[in-house]
């Protein structure tokens, strides 16, 4: 199995020797709003994968992230503060590296005009509003291929990640284009290491392992 990046709902500490073994190289994990959700990473289990020298990817999603009523700019502001102060003061998240917040559903052009984008710029905002020194995270987004394209061409992300369904507005066209840094694969059954609820992911042509805003090290929290 060739599989390098890989983003999952469950804790990986148990599985982490195996997954170096099977040449994983980055995990993604998950935030959200109610950290009580089992999705939700732990300091512990954080500083169990970058302590075995792999790659952490964060992506913020709650419970109703496939709601488009769950858009909006305050929604955002919100999801960006409950990020920020996860990632700051649980996780030990370092500044400069990326948060993928995510749009797990299918959107028109026109719902991405009108809840998408505000949303983004509710993200922005929050993220700027709780800076410390100027120093924050990097925003990245999940979702389908029109959702990448224009939170890119209106500078409200840096990093693009494509979700795998390819029925989604634009996310064909995407794969297609290269125009994302990476997406998901879908491959039916797919489990690995135990871990029996997980996406492959790979890299646009490119594009580096260390360029799409993952964590190496984790910085001091109050614990």
């Amino acid at each position: 199995m060739n599989v390098q990046i890989i983003d999952t709902p469950l804790n990986v500490t148990d599985s982490i020797d195996c997954l170096i073994k099977e040449g994983v190289e980055t995990v993604f994990r998950y935030y959200a709003y109610d950290i009580g959700l089992s999705k939700v990473i732990s300091r512990k289990e954080a500083t169990a994968i970058v302590s075995a020298g792999l790659k952490l990817g964060i992506v913020y999603e709650n419970y109703n992230g496939n709601q488009l009523n769950s858009f909006n700019y305050n929604s955002g502001y919100k999801d960006a503060c409950a990020a920020y102060v996860y990632g700051s003061e649980t996780i030990g998240q370092p500044f400069g590296t990326a948060i993928y917040f995510a749009v797990d559903v299918d959107v028109t052009d026109d719902q991405i005009n009108t809840l998408i984008i505000p949303y983004f710029e509710g993200i922005r905002k929050g993220l700027a509003d709780n800076a410390k020194n100027g120093e924050t995270y990097i925003v990245g987004v999940y979702g389908c291929g029109a959702v990448l394209q224009a939170l890119k061409a209106k500078a409200l992300c840096e990093y693009r990640w494509l979700s795998e369904s390819t029925a989604y507005n634009g996310t064909s066209v995407a794969i297609e284009n290269d125009a994302y840094d990476f997406r998901q694969v879908y491959v039916c059954g797919f489990s690995i290491c135990g871990i029996t609820e997980a996406d492959e992911d790979v890299l646009a042509p490119e594009i580096g392992m260390n360029a799409i805003g993952t964590i190496t090290s984790l910085d001091n929290v109050n614990e």
